[in-house]
């Protein structure tokens, strides 16, 4: 039942409360106030007829009974010790006697017989019902008293008097009551009407309507009750606008984090994520993952209920199917001393793995290319010392052993220098207009032994007014770099084609190497711009130290240029740097 209701309800029941008390208490009064009026009647007709009865005998003159008017009295006589009653119903009937016996009664009499009048409502024995009643007794000229008269009046009869106006009250109280019924239903309405419209603003609210109002039109304790409502929707309203606002702001950082994040409760339910969570993991959904039976799926769950539980950091790793290394990091979300949820941070680490790896390689390869050169020399520097070289020809032939693994050395540390300087952006580019042409022909004529001894041809296609903005000395080694490279791949009978062309509209010039070697396979492209990486050793003629296309691909960039491959496994490779032309630059 609603409050509504509830104070119609206490109102109605109220107010029968009060019918019913004052229909009772009424009733109780009427009742006495009758009897006391009917006592001082009865006395009063009962005092007439005691003086009518001294002229006339009442017991054997009908005028008496006619006299009264009434057929409630009695006449009391005693004959000795004995009291009789009469009385006469109507004018025309006998008289009734009846023999006083009762103690109670006899006692009554005695009384009425002693000279006193007795006014009084009781249960009389020898009447046989309860009544009110006046006895008057009647004196004779000796003052003596041999009867008595009685006016009485049933008590049942009072009653209905009684009732009569009790129900009169009851039938004003009644309507009273109807009225006030309308009253309180009013009344409620008015009260509840307010905390109606202040519950349906809470329940719109509740749904997220937070800009709602409620009509605030009094001032009492339930205009103060709508007036605070409203304050809280305003103030709920704001803090609610600044979580949405903050919510967003958190879906765009995890939207633009690469790592993927997911964010689980307790329960290991998922609160937020991002799209390469679900990348790196390779599933559809966040619920996909939860209910996956995949045992890398299984292992990363596995983690987040450990962390759940203890509140310690873990951290797992793996390589999926597709040959990605995976790690996964999971921290507790703590709210004082209490893990509320996890933070799971996954990241594709084949990069830095293979970055490692390349570290790795680099170190391996420095020492072992330090290590080359340097074993020669102590090869040839310990027969010297031991004297184990007897004749100057053995010894001119350590001597050039040392000298050409000197040259070696100091061709690696040189190399690795112009790696450092290049990257530190140290070295200072001295860029000109240069003809291409020259520079072509230049760098096949440096070549051009090696390749006779090889087998293979070398050719130069430029133009002969080709030109561009760059470092002389720089396109050379670069030039000498690809052209190494290629001789190393190219089997004999091949070609070499040094070649220069514009592009853009004559604002940038392309300067290329192009052989018919054996080509680069596809899984070592992404590769060989890193230092000391070395593609396929069986297919080359002559080992190098890795470096020589790191430097290349530095010493361009630093220019301002791009150098990139097109190859081809089988049919070979072209090299191609592209420059800014003179026109450009001008």
């Amino acid at each position: 039942m609603g409050i509504f209701g509830k104070l119609l309800t206490s109102y109605v029941l109220l107010s029968l409360f009060v019918v019913v008390v004052a229909g009772v208490v009424s009733f109780a009064l009427s009742v006495d106030s009758i009897t006391s009026e009917a006592l001082t009647e009865l006395s009063e007709q009962a005092q007439f007829m005691a003086e009518y009865s001294k002229e006339v005998d009442p017991s054997v003159n009908p005028l008496f009974f006619e006299k009264s008017q009434r057929d409630d009295f009695m006449v009391l006589e005693a004959y000795g010790d004995e009291f009789i009653a009469h009385r006469k119903k109507n004018p025309q009937s006998d008289w009734e006697i009846t023999v006083i016996i009762d103690a109670l009664d006899t006692e009554l009499v005695e009384r009425v017989f002693a000279g006193e009048t007795v006014l009084d409502t009781r249960y009389l024995e020898f009447f046989g019902n309860q009544i009110a009643f006046a006895i008057v007794p009647v004196f004779t000229a000796d003052n003596t008293v041999n009867m008595a008269v009685m006016a009485y009046r049933t008590m049942s009869e009072i009653h209905v008097a009684a009732l009569g106006m009790s129900m009169t009250l009851i039938v004003g109280v009644a309507l009273a009551m109807l009225l006030s019924t309308a009253f309180a239903w009013f009344i409620s309405r008015r009260f509840t009407q307010p905390l109606i419209s202040m519950n349906q603003t809470a329940l719109r609210m509740a749904d997220g309507h937070y800009g709602d109002r409620v009509a605030v039109s009094t001032g009492d304790e339930i205009g103060v009750l709508g007036g605070t409502l409203n304050l809280l929707s305003g103030r709920l309203d704001g803090v609610i606008a600044n979580l949405r606002a903050e919510k967003r702001k958190l879906e765009q950082i995890l939207l633009s984090l690469g790592e993927g994040v997911i964010a689980v409760d307790t329960q290991g339910e998922m609160m937020h994520g991002n799209l390469p969570a679900l990348e790196v993991l390779e599933v559809k959904d966040f619920q996909a993952l939860r209910e996956s039976d995949h045992p890398n799926h299984r292992m990363v769950m596995d983690a987040v209920r450990a962390c759940i539980e203890t509140g310690d950091k873990q951290v797992i790793t793996w390589v999926n199917e597709s040959e990605r290394n995976l790690e996964a990091t999971v921290s507790a979300v703590m709210d004082g001393d209490c893990v509320t949820g996890a933070v799971v941070l996954l990241r594709d680490v084949s990069e830095s793995a293979r970055l490692e790896q390349l570290r790795r390689d680099y170190i391996a390869n420095i020492s072992h290319e330090l290590r080359t050169p340097l074993t020669g020399i102590r090869g040839m520097v310990e027969p010297l010392i031991d004297g184990y070289m007897e004749t100057e020809e053995e010894r001119q032939g350590c001597y050039r052993v040392i000298y050409k693994e000197t040259i070696r050395l100091e061709h690696l540390i040189s190399d690795m220098l112009d790696v450092s300087r290049l990257q530190a952006g140290v070295v200072q580019m001295e860029l000109e207009e240069i003809g291409v042409e020259g520079i072509l022909q230049a760098a096949r004529r440096q070549i051009s032994a090696r390749a006779q001894e090889a087998g293979i041809e070398v050719r130069v296609e430029a133009g002969a007014n080709l030109t561009a903005m760059a470092d002389e000395e720089r396109v050379m080694q670069v030039l000498l770099i690809l052209l190494d490279n290629a001789l190393s791949f190219t089997p004999t009978g091949g070609t070499i084609t040094l070649y220069a062309r514009s592009e853009h509209a004559g604002k940038k010039t392309v300067i290329g190497v192009r052989d018919t070697g054996t080509g680069i396979e596809s899984r070592d492209l992404p590769y060989i711009w890193e230092r000391f990486y070395k593609a396929d050793r069986s297919r080359m003629r002559m080992s190098g130290t890795g470096l020589g296309l790191a430097i290349a691909k530095l010493a361009v960039e630093r220019m301002g240029g791009a150098i990139d491959v097109v190859t081809e496994v089988g049919k070979g490779s072209d090299f191609f740097m592209t420059l800014k032309a003179t026109d450009e630059a001008c």
